[in-house]
């Protein structure tokens, strides 16, 4: 297998996890809020020496299809495996849980034969102890949000034929991590981090994505259908995000209008995204961006946290606030 480095242009990697500032190599933590970006300028790096890794290569061969762990309460409290900035979101079991949970993946690597590889390794959760007429069902929602790359740049026959090859050939990859922000008898949230590319080695991504479930009626809940004001929303997101990260040196050029859009779940630029998932304490809602242009791009994820007396003012009559006990 070809040892390249994954990274041809200088990179780096920020994790912002915990909940006091410290800065250990290119890891750091303010708050509760997470994110991870990938910033990479086609000239000279941003921010100082290549940090690319092979680590996406290594010991592909060690990985098997359908093997199943079961994790103890205590595993919960952050899902392996997992990247460390997830480990970074709290986990939230509520007492008296009695659904349980196994960690599957959907693995495979082979040589695509002009000189790049295929490499997946797509872990996510499997749930047991719901009805058993929506349990599979269930599981294949989760399954879906996890296996997104895999099936529109691989799995799909139509998706595969559009991908465009590299420098060095074509190279398909995803490798997805999980955790469970919030597991009850009635209710799941599943974050994902997907570090992935389509094509082009050069070109990495990384997205977050989240799966929040009704266990009792399998209801999936995106982000647009449980607010009742998404441009006040975008407005008061982005001010949060700008306090916390000032983003106008990340995200570039996605203003409030945008925000709205993607909350609704229109594609924002370059198929920028938004999504949330439900904590503890309330919601964190997230922007997973793009920024590409011909010198560099800029991908990954933020997140900022709403408490149940933020989020109450944007709201709407939907019954994922029901089940919250937040219904107006």
């Amino acid at each position: 297998m070809n040892k390249k480095n994954m990274y041809s242009t200088p990179v780096i990697v920020l994790a912002i996890i915990g909940a006091c500032f410290a800065v250990i190599g290119n890891i750091a933590a303010i708050g509760s809020s997470v994110y991870r970006i990938v910033a990479v300028s086609r000239e000279v790096s941003l921010y100082g020496d290549d940090h690319g890794t092979d680590a996406w290569y290594d010991d592909y061969d060690s990985y098997e299809d359908g093997d199943a762990e079961e994790y103890t309460e205590e595993d919960l409290k952050g899902v392996d495996p997992s990247t460390e900035a997830l480990t970074g979101i709290e986990s939230y079991e509520e007492e008296g849980t009695t659904v349980t949970v196994k960690s599957d993946s959907y693995s495979l690597y082979r040589e695509a034969g002009d000189g790049g590889e295929i490499y997946f390794d797509v872990q996510y959760p499997v749930i047991s102890g719901t009805d058993e007429t929506l349990t599979e069902t269930i599981n294949q929602k989760i399954q879906g949000v996890a296996m997104v790359s895999a099936d529109k740049y691989y799995l799909d026959v139509q998706g595969r034929s559009q991908i465009k090859a590299g420098e060095y050939g074509t190279y398909i990859v995803s490798e997805v991590t999980y955790n469970i922000t919030y597991l009850s008898n009635d209710f799941i949230s599943v974050v994902f981090e997907d570090n992935y590319c389509k094509g082009d080695y050069n070109m990495h991504y990384i997205d977050m994505r989240s799966c929040n479930i009704d266990l009792k009626t399998g209801t999936v809940y995106d982000l647009g259908q449980t607010v009742s004001d998404q441009n006040d929303l975008a407005e008061d997101f982005q001010e949060e995000l700008d306090d916390k990260y000032q983003t106008n040196e990340v995200i570039y050029g996605i203003d409030t209008a945008e925000y709205a859009d993607m909350i609704t779940g229109e594609p924002g630029p370059d198929d920028s995204f938004m999504g949330f998932y439900r904590t503890k304490d309330g919601v964190e809602l997230f922007v997973t961006f793009h920024y590409i242009t011909d010198d560099g791009y800029s991908v990954g994820w933020l997140t900022a946290p709403y408490s149940m007396d933020h989020i109450k003012d944007y709201q709407n009559d939907s019954t994922f606030w029901t089940i919250l006990g937040q219904s107006e």
